[in-house]
């Protein structure tokens, strides 16, 4: 991601999916991470937990 750059994840675009989580989220919930850059370091982050096939309204 080019300095000052915005990037928005969303389903069916650029996301990020979780494989072989030690404990399964519920849809409709929140959790935190960590995503680590290169140059950035570490930032924080609250995820939204959504049903992967489930239609967006946007």
């Amino acid at each position: 991601i080019p300095a000052g750059a915005t990037v928005e994840l969303k389903p069916k675009s650029l996301h990020i999916m979780f494989m072989q989580v030690p404990k399964q989220p519920h849809i409709d919930t929140m959790f935190k991470g960590t995503l680590t850059f290169e140059k950035a370091g570490k930032v924080d982050v609250d995820y939204e937990v959504v049903d992967a096939n489930a239609t967006m309204d946007h």
